[in-house]
């Protein structure tokens, strides 16, 4: 192996270590979205900081994706942003 190619070796191994530690903290993250419940209206617009009457039009326009459960809409969290 040339001295280049140890070089870049000994470059990248910590940079390796370091991606790994990255997707292990993405995965946890991910797994603990997927037990997440749907909001309501007024959750969602609390963290949009905007009203309930705004988010219920963006729902009916389409810009915000939505769940409607009998006459109630939900909101997963993961569609606000």
């Amino acid at each position: 192996m040339s001295a280049l190619q140890q070089e870049i070796r000994d470059a990248m191994e910590p940079l390796l270590a370091e991606i790994a530690e990255i997707k292990a903290l993405l995965h946890e993250q991910v797994s603990a979205d997927v037990e997440t419940k749907l909001i309501t209206v007024r959750d969602a617009a609390a963290r949009l900081g905007c009203g309930e009457e705004t988010v219920r039009r963006m729902v009916k326009s389409g810009r915000l994706k939505c769940k409607r459960i009998g006459n109630q809409i939900r909101i997963d969290p993961k569609d606000l942003f």
